[in-house]
């Protein structure tokens, strides 16, 4: 039999079965038959054979299908369903947490402004990359209270301590914006360490975020990025001094390092340059009471008071939403069957507008306790001293209205006269779930600044001897999610 090939006639024609001249641009037939010819099927010069439906056709005429089972061999396993890479899971849940929030610019420090371009852009086994992971499990960890998979924390300890010591030891990387940003991810999963496990506080990373700030010299953070990492480093640094933590070979010249073009504007890093000139002025006046130098002592004073006047200042440039609301609660009291039905207590509490400034705001209430401890230490006069140790226990019971809003947050405001007092809703919250919010965290922050400065006071700046036993007592609160027993309660409510 002959192949006749594929017909290469008229549409015409080849509808008809018959045999077509294949007269180009027109078959002569069709124009014999006074029709207008519709033309040719191979106007590029090749065809396309369409058989998928006759494909079709035959696999559904083929039989039964070879199960798995019969083809199974000894190289063929039955995968279970894929796991999340936890690297990524917790990268993702540090983002939404800490940068996707819509947090106020205004209410930024530096640390992670531009951490999102500039991991976008890393590589896989970077150091930015390793210390991110890292630093975002140790935060998802803490959140959800509950341990780090040993095997992955592991490896990414590893990998980020070899990462980093390849980096610092590199004489261009250890330049680089990406290698300071990584240190400070890595001082900061140290922190939640020391927060969540209560183990010393390691200066480890901290001093390797300073060492290469020296190294660059300050002079060379013009950039937007590098002038946000310097203000990181420095507020970690003034952080740990209020938490106690001073470290003697802090160099003075960084914590004070201030650009005014662009720290007026931001009440954040305004603050911390106050604590910087506070921490100063405490190594001086510790100088010079050694020397016993009493027209020294009155400069340190003098200067301390024209710090106490710009803390204030400070206050009052703050936007008016950002001001406290100031709310009380009748509230019987424990133990009204015993002083009268009737007999309430009041209960005095604050809300703020948000985390970010109950934070500020409190952190402010700190730096002013401690320039007024100072005060109190090179002043003499007993009227004076009265009238500062007044201020102090005002500054110490404004911190401690602050409280059950750090543990409530906007849920504050659905306490109602039947329940009991704020502080009581707040450690029953405790009670029930383990502190794990940025609210708590927050308020750890400034239950560390609190304690250190009341701590080592000669007993001038407590109230009554109360409060401070409360705020140690609510710090361990934190820490092993107990409730605060009802005596510590019932004499924190009195105040």
């Amino acid at each position: 039999m002959v192949n006749r090939h594929f017909s290469l006639a008229c549409h015409a024609c080849r509808r008809k079965h018959t045999r077509c001249d294949e007269t180009k641009p027109q078959c002569k037939k069709c124009t014999s038959r006074g029709k207008e010819c519709p033309g040719y099927r191979d106007t590029n010069g090749f065809l396309f054979i369409d058989q998928a439906e006759k494909s079709a056709k035959r696999a559904r005429r083929k039989g039964k299908a070879a199960t798995p089972e019969k083809c199974a061999g000894p190289t063929v396993t039955i995968g279970k369903s894929v796991s999340p890479d936890p690297g990524m899971v917790s990268v993702t849940f540090f983002f939404n947490s800490y940068l996707m929030n819509g947090r106020n610019r205004l209410t930024s420090r530096g640390h992670f402004d531009y951490l999102l371009p500039l991991y976008s852009t890393a590589r896989p086994d970077s150091l930015l990359a390793l210390a991110m992971e890292f630093a975002a499990g140790r935060s998802m960890a803490s959140h959800y209270c509950r341990s780090v998979d040993s095997i992955w924390h592991a490896e990414s300890v590893v990998k980020a301590s070899s990462a980093m010591r390849t980096a610092i030891s590199d004489p261009i990387e250890c330049l680089t914006d990406e290698t300071l940003l990584a240190v400070l991810l890595l001082d900061f999963a140290e922190y939640i360490k020391t927060r969540r496990m209560r183990t010393p506080l390691s200066h480890v990373h901290q001093n390797a975020a300073t060492g290469l700030v020296r190294l660059r010299g300050a002079q060379n953070f013009e950039s937007d990025v590098g002038r946000s990492l310097l203000h990181a480093t420095r507020s970690n640094s003034l952080h740990r001094a209020m938490r106690g933590c001073f470290d003697q070979n802090v160099d003075l010249a960084l914590l004070a390092y201030m650009t005014t073009d662009s720290e007026t504007c931001n009440p954040a890093l305004q603050l911390d340059g106050l604590i910087a000139c506070s921490m100063r002025l405490d190594r001086r006046l510790a100088r010079t009471l050694n020397e016993e130098s009493d027209p020294a002592i009155g400069m340190v004073e003098e200067q301390l008071q024209q710090l106490d006047e710009r803390l204030m200042a400070w206050r009052d440039s703050l936007p008016e939403d950002w001001e406290p609301q100031q709310h009380t609660m009748a509230q019987p009291p424990p133990g009204h069957g015993v002083m009268g039905p009737n007999r309430k207590t009041t209960y005095a509490f604050e809300k703020f507008g948000t985390l970010d400034v109950a934070l500020f705001y409190n952190q402010w209430r700190c730096a002013r306790l401690m320039v007024t401890k100072l005060l109190r230490s090179c002043q003499r006069r007993q009227n004076r001293q009265d009238a500062l140790k007044a201020q102090a226990a005002d500054l110490v019971k404004d911190v401690w209205k602050s409280v059950p809003y750090f543990i409530h947050g906007p849920r504050l405001s659905l306490l109602t006269e039947e329940s009991s007092s704020p502080l009581a809703e707040a450690m029953q919250q405790l009670q029930l779930e383990e502190p794990s919010g940025l609210g708590t965290w927050y308020l750890g922050q400034i239950l560390d600044w609190i304690i250190a400065i009341l701590a080592d006071d000669d007993g001038g700046l407590d109230v009554n001897g109360a409060n401070v036993a409360a705020f140690c007592d609510l710090q361990e609160a934190l820490h092993s999610k107990f409730v605060v027993k009802a005596a510590v309660s019932s004499r924190s409510n009195s105040v």
